[in-house]
């Protein structure tokens, strides 16, 4: 995943979070502790470096443009994380498992303004909205966890280029969910895109 961040992340196994760092490579020397892959730029791609996760079952995740990382909490109860991610490579724990109440939180993402977090209830047909802070940590928007309703069995997710609009597959429904962000975060439905062929997967938005 490239972000203006510039760092690779994805979900590991159970309760582990996996990161894999870029950095310049300019005397040719080889870094023999780390595989690597030296990229047309004279970059390269180490790791990966392993961090546990501060909450069960990490699933989706964002990176906001203060190196805040989001991620969805797919476990028990549902909810989501945030982390500081570290030039040298680590991560800090801001947020632990903020609670949603909701079931199987899969897809995540992060306004453009780094305000405001979603993640997409798959288990329950709905979205939970979070604000974060400065300082990266992710407080619920309403206290029993649901921004929005989609019916269904939301999945993904893409929001606009400007962030003012939320797009969220529902694929039992054979619908695209769409969503106006309000300046506090709340979500304003739209009329939504009816008729997606079956087996539709994966989302993109401008």
């Amino acid at each position: 995943m490239e972000s203006a961040s510039q760092r690779s992340l994805h979900g590991g196994s159970a309760n582990r979070l996996r990161r894999r760092g870029r950095h310049a490579d300019r005397d040719g020397a080889r870094d023999e502790p780390h595989r690597h892959l030296r990229g047309r730029c004279g970059r390269s791609l180490t790791g990966p470096f392993v961090h546990a996760s501060t909450g069960p079952t990490p699933f989706g995740f964002a990176v906001d443009k203060r190196n805040t990382l989001f991620v969805s909490e797919a476990g028990a109860g549902g909810g989501a994380s945030s982390y500081r991610i570290r030039d040298a490579g680590g991560l800090d724990g801001i947020s632990s498992m903020v609670m949603t109440g909701q079931r199987a939180a899969c897809w995540a993402v992060v306004t453009r303004n780094g305000r405001f977090g979603y993640v997409i209830n798959a288990g329950t047909g709905n979205i939970s909205g979070f604000a974060i802070g400065s300082d990266g940590s992710a407080t619920l928007l309403g206290a029993n966890g649901i921004t929005a309703t989609t019916g269904g069995n939301p999945t993904d997710a893409a929001l606009s280029h400007d962030s003012r609009n939320l797009y969220v597959r529902v694929a039992a429904l054979g619908e695209i969910a769409v969503f106006s962000i309000e300046s506090d975060g709340s979500l304003t439905p739209r009329p939504s895109l009816n008729g997606t062929p079956a087996g539709l997967a994966g989302l993109a938005a401008w």
